[in-house]
Protein backbone atom coordinates (compact mmCIF):
# COMPACT_ATOMS: atom_id res chain seq x y z
CA UNK A 1 0.00 0.00 0.00
CA UNK A 2 1.40 3.34 -1.01
CA UNK A 3 1.06 6.26 1.34
CA UNK A 4 1.13 9.69 -0.28
CA UNK A 5 4.07 11.76 0.87
CA UNK A 6 3.46 15.33 1.91
CA UNK A 7 6.18 17.90 1.41
CA UNK A 8 7.91 18.79 4.67
CA UNK A 9 6.75 22.42 4.52
CA UNK A 10 3.11 21.29 4.48
CA UNK A 11 3.66 19.00 7.45
CA UNK A 12 5.34 21.82 9.37
CA UNK A 13 2.50 24.20 8.53
CA UNK A 14 -0.07 21.65 9.71
CA UNK A 15 1.79 21.12 13.01
CA UNK A 16 2.13 24.88 13.50
CA UNK A 17 -1.59 25.46 12.88
CA UNK A 18 -2.57 22.71 15.33
CA UNK A 19 -0.14 24.01 17.96
CA UNK A 20 -1.43 27.56 17.56
CA UNK A 21 -5.03 26.41 17.99
CA UNK A 22 -4.13 24.53 21.18
CA UNK A 23 -2.22 27.53 22.58
CA UNK A 24 -5.08 29.91 21.79
CA UNK A 25 -7.54 27.61 23.52
CA UNK A 26 -5.26 27.48 26.57
CA UNK A 27 -4.69 31.25 26.63
CA UNK A 28 -8.39 32.15 26.61
CA UNK A 29 -9.87 30.87 29.85
CA UNK A 30 -13.53 30.00 29.87
CA UNK A 31 -15.67 32.35 31.92
CA UNK A 32 -19.07 31.57 33.37
CA UNK A 33 -21.27 34.24 34.95
CA UNK A 34 -24.31 32.97 36.86
CA UNK A 35 -26.79 35.70 37.83
CA UNK A 36 -29.53 35.14 40.40
CA UNK A 37 -32.11 37.32 42.08
CA UNK A 38 -31.49 36.21 45.68
CA UNK A 39 -28.72 34.79 47.84
CA UNK A 40 -29.05 30.98 47.94
CA UNK A 41 -30.74 30.72 44.53
CA UNK A 42 -27.45 29.28 43.24
CA UNK A 43 -28.05 26.11 45.25
CA UNK A 44 -29.91 24.52 42.36
CA UNK A 45 -26.93 24.80 40.00
CA UNK A 46 -24.12 24.62 42.57
CA UNK A 47 -22.76 21.30 41.27
CA UNK A 48 -22.59 22.68 37.72
CA UNK A 49 -20.72 25.80 38.89
CA UNK A 50 -18.29 23.64 40.88
CA UNK A 51 -17.65 21.37 37.92
CA UNK A 52 -16.80 24.25 35.58
CA UNK A 53 -14.48 25.74 38.19
CA UNK A 54 -12.81 22.36 38.68
CA UNK A 55 -12.27 22.15 34.92
CA UNK A 56 -10.43 25.48 34.95
CA UNK A 57 -13.16 27.99 34.09
CA UNK A 58 -13.42 31.29 35.93
CA UNK A 59 -16.85 31.11 37.56
CA UNK A 60 -18.58 34.20 38.92
CA UNK A 61 -21.80 34.36 40.88
CA UNK A 62 -23.75 37.62 40.78
CA UNK A 63 -26.61 38.19 43.21
CA UNK A 64 -29.03 41.01 42.49
CA UNK A 65 -30.83 41.53 45.80
CA UNK A 66 -29.95 41.46 49.48
CA UNK A 67 -32.64 38.86 50.15
CA UNK A 68 -33.77 40.69 53.27
CA UNK A 69 -37.46 39.81 52.81
CA UNK A 70 -37.22 36.09 52.13
CA UNK A 71 -37.66 34.65 55.58
CA UNK A 72 -38.91 31.21 56.57
CA UNK A 73 -40.30 30.46 60.04
CA UNK A 74 -37.85 27.59 60.58
CA UNK A 75 -34.82 29.89 60.06
CA UNK A 76 -35.46 31.82 63.23
CA UNK A 77 -34.28 35.05 61.59
CA UNK A 78 -36.88 37.74 60.98
CA UNK A 79 -36.91 39.69 57.70
CA UNK A 80 -34.62 42.71 57.64
CA UNK A 81 -30.98 43.71 57.86
CA UNK A 82 -29.98 40.75 60.04
CA UNK A 83 -31.37 38.29 57.49
CA UNK A 84 -29.61 40.15 54.64
CA UNK A 85 -26.29 39.92 56.52
CA UNK A 86 -26.69 36.18 57.16
CA UNK A 87 -27.59 35.50 53.53
CA UNK A 88 -24.61 37.61 52.39
CA UNK A 89 -22.23 35.53 54.51
CA UNK A 90 -23.84 32.28 53.36
CA UNK A 91 -23.27 33.26 49.71
CA UNK A 92 -19.59 33.95 50.39
CA UNK A 93 -19.28 30.57 52.12
CA UNK A 94 -21.12 28.79 49.29
CA UNK A 95 -18.76 30.23 46.69
CA UNK A 96 -15.74 29.19 48.72
CA UNK A 97 -17.11 25.64 49.09
CA UNK A 98 -17.95 25.43 45.39
CA UNK A 99 -14.44 26.58 44.47
CA UNK A 100 -15.63 29.65 42.54
CA UNK A 101 -14.79 33.33 42.76
CA UNK A 102 -16.34 35.38 45.59
CA UNK A 103 -19.86 36.59 44.81
CA UNK A 104 -20.66 39.92 43.22
CA UNK A 105 -23.41 41.63 45.19
CA UNK A 106 -25.58 44.27 43.52
CA UNK A 107 -27.33 44.95 46.86
CA UNK A 108 -30.70 45.89 45.42
CA UNK A 109 -33.65 45.73 47.79
CA UNK A 110 -35.51 42.45 47.73
CA UNK A 111 -38.57 42.63 45.50
CA UNK A 112 -37.43 45.78 43.70
CA UNK A 113 -35.43 44.47 40.74
CA UNK A 114 -38.05 45.54 38.25
CA UNK A 115 -39.29 48.58 40.12
CA UNK A 116 -39.56 51.80 38.22
CA UNK A 117 -37.16 54.14 39.90
CA UNK A 118 -36.29 57.81 39.79
CA UNK A 119 -34.19 58.58 37.91
CA UNK A 120 -35.24 56.00 35.32
CA UNK A 121 -32.96 52.97 35.05
CA UNK A 122 -31.30 53.68 38.41
CA UNK A 123 -31.21 49.94 39.20
CA UNK A 124 -29.54 49.21 35.88
CA UNK A 125 -26.92 51.89 36.53
CA UNK A 126 -26.29 50.52 40.05
CA UNK A 127 -25.71 47.05 38.68
CA UNK A 128 -23.42 48.32 35.91
CA UNK A 129 -21.29 50.30 38.35
CA UNK A 130 -20.84 47.35 40.70
CA UNK A 131 -20.01 44.98 37.85
CA UNK A 132 -17.29 47.33 36.54
CA UNK A 133 -15.51 47.13 39.91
Amino acid sequence: MLVPRLPIHRICLLVLLCSTAVLQAQQRPRVLLAVFAHPDDEGVVGPVLARYAHEGARVYLAIATKGEKGSFPHSGIPPGDQLAKVRHEEAICACRQLGIDPPIFFDLNDGEIGAISRPPAQNVQTVAEKFEK
